[in-house]
Protein backbone atom coordinates (compact mmCIF):
# COMPACT_ATOMS: atom_id res chain seq x y z
CA UNK A 1 0.00 0.00 0.00
CA UNK A 2 2.73 2.36 1.33
CA UNK A 3 4.41 1.88 -2.51
CA UNK A 4 1.23 3.47 -4.40
CA UNK A 5 1.27 6.23 -2.00
CA UNK A 6 4.54 6.46 -3.09
CA UNK A 7 3.74 6.53 -7.14
CA UNK A 8 0.74 8.67 -6.28
CA UNK A 9 3.78 11.41 -4.80
CA UNK A 10 6.07 10.67 -7.57
CA UNK A 11 3.01 11.26 -10.26
CA UNK A 12 2.08 14.76 -8.40
CA UNK A 13 5.85 15.66 -8.45
CA UNK A 14 5.94 14.75 -12.07
CA UNK A 15 3.20 17.48 -13.00
CA UNK A 16 4.20 19.62 -10.71
CA UNK A 17 7.40 20.26 -12.04
CA UNK A 18 6.44 19.57 -15.87
CA UNK A 19 8.45 16.70 -16.97
CA UNK A 20 7.32 14.96 -19.52
CA UNK A 21 9.76 11.94 -20.69
CA UNK A 22 10.50 9.65 -18.08
CA UNK A 23 13.89 7.15 -18.10
CA UNK A 24 13.51 4.72 -15.30
CA UNK A 25 16.12 2.44 -13.61
CA UNK A 26 15.32 -0.23 -11.38
CA UNK A 27 17.90 -1.82 -9.20
CA UNK A 28 16.05 -4.56 -8.88
CA UNK A 29 12.76 -6.46 -10.19
CA UNK A 30 10.70 -4.61 -7.66
CA UNK A 31 7.11 -6.25 -7.18
CA UNK A 32 3.76 -5.42 -8.28
CA UNK A 33 5.43 -3.53 -11.43
CA UNK A 34 2.40 -3.58 -13.59
CA UNK A 35 0.38 -2.49 -10.91
CA UNK A 36 3.08 0.55 -10.27
CA UNK A 37 3.24 1.72 -14.13
CA UNK A 38 -0.84 1.58 -13.80
CA UNK A 39 -0.79 4.22 -10.85
CA UNK A 40 2.16 6.13 -12.79
CA UNK A 41 0.02 6.71 -15.90
CA UNK A 42 -3.96 6.56 -14.39
CA UNK A 43 -4.98 9.82 -14.01
CA UNK A 44 -5.11 11.01 -10.03
CA UNK A 45 -8.79 10.92 -8.82
CA UNK A 46 -8.65 14.01 -6.05
CA UNK A 47 -7.76 17.41 -6.98
CA UNK A 48 -4.64 18.58 -5.26
CA UNK A 49 -2.88 22.27 -5.18
CA UNK A 50 -0.02 23.27 -7.25
CA UNK A 51 2.16 26.02 -4.61
CA UNK A 52 4.59 27.19 -7.93
CA UNK A 53 1.59 28.06 -10.16
CA UNK A 54 -0.75 29.00 -6.88
CA UNK A 55 -3.53 26.85 -8.93
CA UNK A 56 -5.68 23.68 -8.09
CA UNK A 57 -4.96 20.24 -10.33
CA UNK A 58 -7.55 18.50 -11.52
CA UNK A 59 -7.18 15.39 -13.86
CA UNK A 60 -9.89 13.75 -15.46
CA UNK A 61 -10.18 10.53 -17.62
CA UNK A 62 -10.77 12.62 -20.63
CA UNK A 63 -7.76 14.92 -19.53
CA UNK A 64 -4.82 14.41 -18.15
CA UNK A 65 -0.97 14.60 -17.67
CA UNK A 66 0.81 11.78 -20.10
CA UNK A 67 4.26 10.41 -19.59
CA UNK A 68 6.26 9.41 -22.23
CA UNK A 69 8.20 6.40 -20.70
CA UNK A 70 11.23 6.39 -22.98
CA UNK A 71 13.60 4.06 -21.10
CA UNK A 72 13.09 1.68 -18.71
CA UNK A 73 16.76 -0.16 -17.48
CA UNK A 74 16.72 -3.19 -14.52
CA UNK A 75 20.31 -3.34 -12.96
CA UNK A 76 19.75 -7.00 -11.44
CA UNK A 77 17.67 -8.89 -13.84
CA UNK A 78 16.61 -12.26 -12.21
CA UNK A 79 16.45 -15.53 -14.47
CA UNK A 80 13.50 -17.59 -14.09
CA UNK A 81 15.09 -20.27 -16.16
CA UNK A 82 17.29 -23.29 -14.56
CA UNK A 83 20.74 -22.17 -15.70
CA UNK A 84 23.79 -23.73 -15.02
CA UNK A 85 26.60 -21.74 -13.50
CA UNK A 86 30.38 -22.65 -14.13
CA UNK A 87 31.59 -23.58 -11.00
CA UNK A 88 34.50 -21.25 -8.78
CA UNK A 89 38.46 -22.41 -9.48
CA UNK A 90 38.64 -23.55 -5.68
CA UNK A 91 35.45 -25.53 -5.30
CA UNK A 92 36.01 -26.95 -8.92
CA UNK A 93 39.92 -28.07 -8.06
CA UNK A 94 38.63 -29.75 -4.62
CA UNK A 95 35.94 -32.10 -6.22
CA UNK A 96 38.20 -33.12 -9.00
CA UNK A 97 41.01 -34.18 -6.68
CA UNK A 98 38.51 -36.34 -4.82
CA UNK A 99 36.70 -37.92 -7.71
CA UNK A 100 40.69 -38.82 -8.61
CA UNK A 101 41.25 -40.40 -5.02
CA UNK A 102 38.67 -42.36 -5.14
CA UNK A 103 38.89 -44.02 -9.04
CA UNK A 104 42.49 -44.65 -8.40
CA UNK A 105 43.50 -48.03 -8.49
CA UNK A 106 45.89 -49.50 -6.39
CA UNK A 107 48.99 -51.41 -8.12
Amino acid sequence: MFRFLLVRFFRKLLIVSGIKNVLIVCKKTPRDLPEIFNFLCRPLRAPFFDPIKGQIVTESPDKYHRFDMRYLHFCQSVSFTSMKFRKKGRLKRKISRKVIKQNRMAD
